[in-house]
């Protein structure tokens, strides 16, 4: 090759390159690479993603798989919390900032993805960590709560009763040394405690969760869910 084509050639390879650009969809940082310097990269619907972009790190986003169970309960603007285990010892607020759509299967269980924002200034979070997020949907005060674990209780030797409708219940509590049962309605429910709206008890009683030996009482019912 000579001189001059070697040139022409170079001209040519310099003018590839001037009219050659690659661009980013969107703003943000560099958090993992996929090439290499030098490597050539083809547009192909079978190429791998060059980088993986993080927008704004100051305000991050969680991708939230919620059960089909309870779902309806959710809205937009709904208040969370949430943890990672990089700082366990830490709670963070979020907002629903989008409510759930459509549906995708998790180990063939219906669940439905809900985005939550949250102000990430601080950066203590970084992008792909595992959080455990509580989304609040409703909120009471200067309540009587109660354990679900009573409402889960009867009595060996008691007949079970059938289901009961959906925001009613019972409780076993010692009456003159013998279980009696407490109807009971019902409010919210955290699948930890339940709130009681209507029936025969108050702050302080003690109310039977289970019974081997010795019966097991729940002592001091509490006055906020």
């Amino acid at each position: 090759m000579t001189i001059q084509q070697r040139e022409a050639s170079l001209r040519a390879a310099e003018d590839n390159l001037d009219t050659t650009s690659i661009v980013s969809p969107a703003d943000g940082t560099v958090i993992s690479r996929n090439v290499t310097i030098g490597q050539m990269v083809a547009p192909s619907t079978e190429a791998p993603p060059l980088f993986r972009i993080a927008g704004d790190l100051d305000r991050l986003k969680i991708d939230a798989d919620v059960d089909q169970s309870e779902i309806g309960e959710i809205k937009l603007g709904d208040k969370a919390t949430f943890s990672v285990d990089a700082l366990p010892d830490r709670s963070f607020e979020a907002v629903v900032s989008q409510p759930p759509l459509a549906p995708r299967m998790i180990r063939d269980v219906s669940t439905y993805k809900v985005i939550l924002a949250f102000d990430n200034s601080k950066l203590l979070l970084k992008p792909g960590m595992t959080v455990t997020a509580r989304i609040v949907t409703a909120k009471r005060s200067d309540v009587l709560r109660i354990p679900d674990q009573a409402l889960q209780f009867s009595p060996s030797g008691v007949a079970t009763a059938p289901g009961l409708p959906v925001g009613q219940g019972r409780v076993w509590v010692l009456r003159d040394g013998k279980p009696r049962a407490i109807p009971l309605k019902l409010g919210l429910d955290d699948h930890h405690f339940s709130e009681v709206i209507e029936g025969d008890l108050k702050a302080g009683d003690s109310v039977i969760v289970g019974e081997g030996k010795s019966r097991s009482i729940m002592k001091g019912l509490e006055q906020q869910l």
